[in-house]
Order: structure tokens, then C-alpha cells, then sequence
């Protein structure tokens, strides 16, 4: 009964991965199905996202050697701009690339209304992804764990300024709360 378990479990990983090496196309396979314009576009964007990713790097490494708290580090440098204000709305990679291409939508086009509309139109995709979120809440990922003591003190420090701000947010909106009951009394 071990041996017929054992050789299913082969056959079974070893479909999974035939399958996966023979439909899944890699990224030199992507590029060449792209349009040569997208191609372009994601080429010349590529060094750029790659500049990006090493000042951020820099930064944070620049951040971890010092003693300053990360908040004040990151206000001295005035942090990176990551909105690249020459780049096209599309942003064509190999892994996101439809066959026709669309621009994506700006951050003024998609509003929280739209959003909200969305998922109240469509209940069941709203609880799957409620539940699959939820079930996140409080997962430790072990990364904090990995950093240096430093950064985990420095994480503790932004963790306890974070909470002041949510008292303090929450003591803004019930004082609101309270002036709007008050005046629509009157």
C-alpha cells in the first residue's frame, strides 16, 4: 500500500511539473510574443525600474549603518521618488502583458467609490477575498525576525508611533462624532 502511495505521489509531482515546464512560457518566450512596441517599452523601462530598486537599496542600507532612527534618515534624504512622471500608463512586463494592450488606469480614474461599488455588486468575490485576507491577520512571515536589532528596534519605534497616530485619529473622530450629534440636535 506504501509503494502505491509513494509512486502516485511521483506521478502526481512529476505531471505537475511537466505540465508546468511545458505551458508555462518563460521570460525570453514572453518578450518574443510581445509586440514590438510593448517589447520597447519594457526594455526601456527595465533599466529604469533596476535604478530605482538600487538607490532604494542604497538608501536602506545607508539606513541600517546609522544610528538615526529611519523616519528622521529617510526625511533627511527626502526618500526616492518612485512615480516616474516619464513613463506611459502601461506598464508591460512578460508576467502581465495581455496580448492587446489597454492603459491602466490612473489613480484619479479609480476612485473608493468605484471600488466599493465593485465589491458590493459582487458578494461572493467580496467574501472569498475576505476570507483569504482574514486568514492572513496575524500571520507572523518571519521576516522582521530576520532583520539586525537595530532595524527590529527601529520597526518597534515606527510600530509604537503608528499607534499613537491611530489614538489620536481615533480621538479626532469621536470628538467629530460627538460636534456633528451636537449641532444636528440643534
Amino acid at each position: 500500500m506504501r509503494k502505491v502511495g509513494i509512486i502516485s505521489f511521483v506521478g502526481i509531482v512529476g505531471t505537475g511539473l511537466l505540465l508546468r515546464y511545458t505551458i508555462v512560457p518563460d521570460e525570453e518566450k514572453m518578450l518574443k510574443s510581445l509586440s514590438p512596441e510593448t517589447r520597447a517599452i519594457y526594455e526601456r523601462n527595465k533599466v529604469q525600474r533596476r535604478e530605482q530598486h538600487d538607490k532604494i537599496m542604497e538608501q536602506m542600507i545607508e539606513s541600517a549603518k546609522s544610528d538615526k532612527p529611519i523616519w528622521k534618515k529617510m526625511s533627511e534624504n527626502k526618500g526616492v521618488n518612485i512615480k516616474n512622471e516619464k513613463q506611459a500608463d502601461t506598464a508591460p512586463t512578460p508576467q502581465n502583458t495581455p496580448i492587446f494592450t489597454a492603459p491602466l488606469p490612473t489613480a484619479a480614474a479609480v476612485s473608493s467609490e468605484t471600488a466599493d461599488a465593485l465589491a458590493t455588486q459582487n458578494p461572493a468575490l467580496l467574501s472569498m477575498l475576505q476570507g483569504r485576507l482574514g486568514s492572513l491577520i496575524g500571520a507572523p512571515s518571519g521576516y522582521i525576525d530576520s532583520l539586525p536589532k537595530a532595524v527590529r528596534e527601529r520597526v518597534d519605534g515606527l510600530r509604537c508611533l503608528q499607534q499613537q497616530h491611530t489614538d489620536i485619529d481615533k480621538k479626532l473622530h469621536l470628538e467629530i462624532f460627538e460636534l456633528e450629534k451636537k449641532y444636528s440636535e440643534l
